[in-house]
């Protein structure tokens, strides 16, 4: 799917009347709303509307989903949004997809690895960085004190006390 995001999950069915729950991948459930257009993962639009939270997710309807087996057949698809609808963000502010691929460098400009992915284990976001010695991947607090700096355009990020973190 070109230029395409994943914005949210569905997880299982609710109800006979073909109501979803949705486990949103943004913090605020109310930037989700302001989408225009959303997309199955065959790339087909879809509406959907959301109700309320339920547990930590969202009950919602999908246009043409009528009932449990229509949403049964939805299965665990993913809602994508297109690139261009996301919010524009500020200074030193990043979406978890920037930071991929990124080459982590220390304090000296001497590479040490690849960003391999942005986790939240609900201690805040870390970074997973793969050394380039091979050695095992290791996690990194995304905080001011660990990530000197961050440059897009030159694909590199700055680590700072990152030894305390290489076993």
């Amino acid at each position: 799917m070109d230029n395409k995001i994943a914005i949210a999950k569905v997880t299982m069915p609710h109800g006979i009347k073909g109501l979803v729950k949705l486990k949103l991948y943004a913090d605020d459930p109310e930037s989700f709303k302001t989408y225009s257009q959303y997309y199955l993962e065959d790339g087909s639009p879809v509406e959907i509307t959301l109700k309320n939270a339920l547990k930590g997710q969202y009950l919602a309807y999908i246009a043409g989903i009528e009932d449990r087996n229509a949403a049964e057949a939805l299965g665990k698809a993913e809602i994508y949004i297109n690139e261009s609808q996301l919010n524009s963000v500020e200074e030193d502010e990043f979406y978890h997809r920037d930071l991929i691929g990124l080459m982590a460098v220390d304090k000296d400009g001497t590479k040490i690895g690849t960003v391999l992915a942005v986790s939240n284990f609900g201690g805040g976001d870390l970074l997973e960085v793969k050394p380039n010695n091979n050695t095992a991947s290791f996690f990194i607090p995304f905080k001011s004190e660990f990530v000197q700096d961050i440059d897009i355009q030159t694909g590199c990020l700055r680590l700072n006390n990152h030894t305390d973190f290489i076993f």
